[in-house]
């Protein structure tokens, strides 16, 4: 079997071909996993987030509670010194 310049030429364009294919499925893959790595990183900063804000809001339920039952307090004393007429 005798080898041509155009079987040659084929052989080539195949094989660059192939070179390409296989230079981006290895880039896919590589950005397949970054992504992985990128919503790992995402998904602890989200938690942080989500505990932050349920720490907050705690903390500003106990601050409501407290003003309520200040004011609940205040109106409370205000009736009392009106029932009296002290006020």
């Amino acid at each position: 079997m005798t080898f041509t310049v155009k079987d040659v030429v084929e052989l080539l364009a195949v094989v660059g071909a192939l070179i390409a294919f296989v230079k981006m499925c290895w880039n896919v893959a590589e950005f397949a996993i970054s992504a992985k790595t990128d919503i790992k990183e995402l998904t602890k900063t989200v938690a942080k987030l989500e505990v932050n804000l349920d720490t907050g809001m705690a903390r500003l339920e106990t601050r409501l509670m407290s003003l309520e039952t200040k004011e609940a307090v205040r109106a409370h004393v205000d009736h009392i010194h009106e029932v009296e007429g002290t006020h």
